[in-house]
């Protein structure tokens, strides 16, 4: 039977680690380990107590690692999966819940699957009502399973939210380097690593729900202090994270494949202005050439992003993106439908 490991990389956010262990500890599936690696946060002593009171109340045997120093997101990450022993590890966000019946999906996947190394998700996002999300993200209408160059192009950018992340653990463990700290998106270089040698699989039902709202509790570790200030993410602290995603691309993939991620990232490009749209119109203009200067200047897809969104501003914006999401997901499913026959 198929192992996982529930990964949970925690820095502060005590308030939420009692429903996130109950959603892990509802599910049927039985051959599955939690572990939480504390990263050293003001408040481990929080996080501490909780586990030890959900264990002894539960019978559960959450396994609890503090680490020594900060190790930051990335690191943390690493950590969680040097320390799991299961055959993949199911991350989660420290603030997140996991959807009732999830693993036994996940373990019937990698199950009948065995090439499978990458398991990417629907999940929902809510803010206070677990039970009404206020979006779900739904990437294809169907189960799907893609290899080679198409693996790469649907899974990489994908990456990016850690709750639900599921990877062989055998290929993390392979690939593991202290290159990207500091990215905030070491999960997508365990992604790129993971598709150079097996496949990926798109499950359409919702595993996760991730808290909508919460601000950032990065930029405490050495490698993150340069670039990130907590409670918010700053136009220098975008520019970090994609030039990392970027990077790691080039680091994993020819210069073809490169160009298609580039392309995937260029076309939903909002995520990464949304939340500087109230930058002045000459600091805005800044982070424009430089995300330009990262490879985007080449899509046209990248500049109406910029260009439009910027104009309309956020609220706008948000209602423009749903809808072209759904457009998108229509015609990216007749593209990968040719692809994979």
């Amino acid at each position: 039977m198929i192992k996982i490991s529930v990964c949970i990389p925690a820095y502060n956010r005590s308030k939420f680690l009692q429903t996130l262990l109950e959603s892990i500890h509802r599910q049927s599936y039985i051959n599955f380990e939690v572990l939480v690696c504390e990263d050293f946060s003001p408040e481990r002593d929080q996080i501490v107590s909780i586990i030890k009171k959900f264990n002894a109340e539960n019978n559960a045997d959450v396994k609890l690692y503090l680490n020594q120093c900060n190790l930051g997101y990335d690191g943390n990450i690493r950590e969680l999966v040097c320390k799991s022993t299961g055959d993949y590890c199911f991350f989660m966000g420290n603030d997140d819940l996991m959807v009732d019946g999830a693993l036994t999906v996940v373990a019937e996947i990698i199950s009948n699957h065995p090439d499978v190394k990458y398991v990417l998700r629907s999940y929902g996002w809510f803010i206070e009502d677990q039970e009404n999300p206020v979006e779900i993200i739904r990437y294809f209408s169907e189960d799907r399973k893609f290899v080679g160059t198409m693996a790469a192009r649907v899974g990489i950018r994908r990456a990016g939210v850690i709750s639900g992340f599921i990877v062989e653990r055998e290929s993390a463990i392979k690939c593991s380097t202290n290159r990207y700290d500091g990215s905030l998106y070491y999960q997508i270089h365990l992604a790129a690593n993971a598709l150079k040698s097996g496949s990926l699989y798109y499950v359409d039902k919702m595993l996760t729900l991730s808290r909508n709202g919460v601000p950032p509790d990065f930029g405490a570790s050495s490698k993150e202090s340069k670039f990130y200030t907590p409670g918010v993410y700053t136009s220098k602290a975008r520019i970090q994270m994609v030039s990392g995603a970027m990077q790691i691309v080039r680091d994993n993939y020819q210069n073809e494949v490169v160009d298609l991620i580039l392309r995937d990232y260029a076309r939903h490009f909002y995520p990464y202005i949304k939340d500087q749209l109230h930058l002045r119109p000459v600091e805005f203009f800044k982070y424009y050439l430089r995300l330009g200067e990262i490879g985007f200047n080449k899509f046209i897809s990248f500049h109406l992003y910029c260009l439009i969104c910027y104009g309309i501003g956020e609220r706008m914006s948000d209602r423009l993106a749903k809808i072209l999401r759904c457009i998108r997901q229509l015609n990216f499913e007749r593209v990968a439908t040719l692809v994979t026959k």
